[in-house]
């Protein structure tokens, strides 16, 4: 903390601290929200692509309407819990 605070201005610091407070802390975290919405926005154009393409009644759009894109602190939350039996060792669902 002492090197950061030598190498970083009182300035840059209270800019990464604003920046914090709007966009949210900067870190892995942080990156994985930015890949997940660009990947919704990749599907959204794809989509839009195809629509424009194939855009009469006997060729329908070939590429799904985009969905959201779980959030790494959402897959946690959806992921089924598993548990081994105990005597067969096969993995089941609960």
């Amino acid at each position: 903390m002492k090197d950061m605070l030598s190498s970083v201005s009182s300035r840059e610091l209270a800019e990464w601290m604003a920046y914090e407070k709007v966009a949210g802390p900067v870190g892995s975290v942080h990156g994985d929200e930015i890949l997940a919405a660009i990947h919704e926005q990749l599907g959204f154009i794809a989509h839009l692509l195809g629509a424009a393409h194939f855009s009469d009644e006997s060729h329908p759009n070939p590429i799904p309407a985009p969905e959201r894109y779980p959030r790494p602190h959402e897959l946690a939350l959806r992921a089924p819990s598993k548990k081994r039996n105990r005597d067969s060792g096969e993995v089941e669902e609960e």
